[in-house]
């Protein structure tokens, strides 16, 4: 079940901007407002789903990213021109600078373990309020995978600034979590409702417009995941941890939008993967 957070300082997530927030739990929101998982993501930008993979499938990937986490900053060093190949953009990188590198967003290749994940993950056996059946209600069978990758939040790292992936709906992004997520490794914050232009033009008028917005900041535990519209207001926590946190990603693009026409141009997957797999792929 979601644990909510307690009361916290908004600057704790985006620095300098102290406001008092309420929390909510991912599951609250969805049942409030919404009769399905889709309607949820529509509706309020997120959703979450327990046990989206099991736990030895988690700790399998999880494994897997970090040898490929450790292989390409090796090659990396060795040859900077793969950076671009390995690497995506990333906030905040370095907790300050001069600081390591506390934050990654390394793109995966498509290992027969990471395809068998998938698999499990969007396939038909979780049903009709699974994952899979999810996306392919928000983005249609031939939806494109777009983003393929894992985000590294190592200890020390820094809290990100509250910001979208994508100014227009044509983007769906899931998180899954590798391993148990405690509220020190820095879980994901979303600001429900916040999917649309009109809370983005409130929100770069005045960041404080958040204060009225319930807080969801779900503690997921391992094969667990959540679900959101990449146009919702979201940001990664500060890890105070001593654990390195990974979050698995997959995004698909609404198989009616191209989101380059719109000026989405982030697309955090290799080269050579990229426009090669459709979401049915995954769902036999």
């Amino acid at each position: 079940m979601t644990e909510a957070l307690p009361e916290m300082e908004l600057e704790e997530l985006m620095q300098q901007r102290p406001l008092r927030l309420a929390v909510a739990t991912l599951e609250r929101v969805a049942a409030s407002a919404t009769s399905s998982r889709a309607d949820a993501v529509r509706h309020k930008g997120v959703t979450k789903f327990q046990s989206a993979v099991a736990v030895q499938t988690a700790a399998e990937v999880l494994e897997l990213v970090h040898e490929e986490h450790r292989r390409c900053i090796h090659a990396t060093l060795q040859d900077h021109s793969l950076a671009q190949q390995f690497f995506s953009n990333v906030q905040v990188p370095r907790a300050s600078e001069g600081a390591p590198v506390t934050r990654w967003d390394l793109r995966l290749p498509m290992e027969p373990l990471i395809y068998r994940a998938l698999e499990e993950l969007l396939g038909r056996s979780s049903g009709e309020e699974g994952a899979g059946a999810t996306l392919e209600d928000l983005a249609g069978p031939d939806a494109e995978l777009w983003e393929l990758g894992v985000v590294v939040t190592e200890p020390g790292a820094a809290p990100q600034a509250v910001h979208f992936d994508a100014a227009e709906r044509c983007l769906y992004t899931a998180f899954l979590a590798l391993q148990d997520v405690t509220y020190e490794m820095g879980p994901t914050h979303f600001w429900p409702g916040t999917n649309t232009p009109v809370a983005h033009r409130r929100f770069e008028d005045d960041p404080g417009c958040l204060e009225a917005v319930p807080l969801a900041a779900p503690l997921l535990q391992a094969g667990d995941l959540v679900m959101y519209d990449s146009r919702l207001l979201h940001c990664g926590g500060g890890n105070t941890s001593t654990q390195t946190r990974a979050l698995l990603y997959i995004t698909f693009r609404d198989q009616h939008r191209d989101p380059q026409s719109l000026g989405i141009h982030q697309h955090s997957i290799r080269p050579s993967l990229a426009g090669r797999f459709r979401l049915r792929q995954f769902r036999p």
